[in-house]
């Protein structure tokens, strides 16, 4: 008789946000970036309340792929992450958002003197990891 191992429904993520790399994107961003997209948005919660584009406790990050992949996400680095409220994160974005929302990775630049960090700057910085 086999013996099955029972499945986990957790698990681990191979590459996680760190908390400090959600700190840098948040304090890039610093609002929702689909109210910085489109005038017209507002932002939502998770329980369908508005709140101010600029509320970083209530925004989420969104993975950004260079380009159109199956099956795959982008990585978990401030190239590749954006800010984004609950009501803007959930579901499946259209290429057109997709689209906005390279666009502005690529128009934005990351300070090079940690001002957007809590300091200590961490180790895995990837700034630091740049140098």
């Amino acid at each position: 008789m086999k013996v099955r191992k029972a499945m986990s429904r957790r698990t681990v993520k191979a590459d996680p946000v760190t908390t400090e790399v959600r700190a840098f994107v948040l304090a890039r961003d610093r609002n929702c970036v689909a109210a910085k997209l489109d005038r017209q948005h507002e932002c939502r919660d998770m329980w369908g309340n508005p709140h101010a584009p600029g509320d970083l406790a209530r925004l989420t990050l969104e993975h950004v792929k260079d380009e159109l992949r199956m099956g795959r996400r982008a990585p978990s680095d401030p190239a590749h992450l954006v800010a984004l409220c609950y009501g803007a994160n959930v579901g499946v974005p259209s290429k057109e958002v997709r689209t906005a929302l390279r666009a502005y990775l690529r128009t934005i630049e990351a300070p090079d003197d940690h001002s957007a960090h809590v300091d200590p700057c961490s180790p895995t910085c990837h700034l630091e990891l740049a140098r």
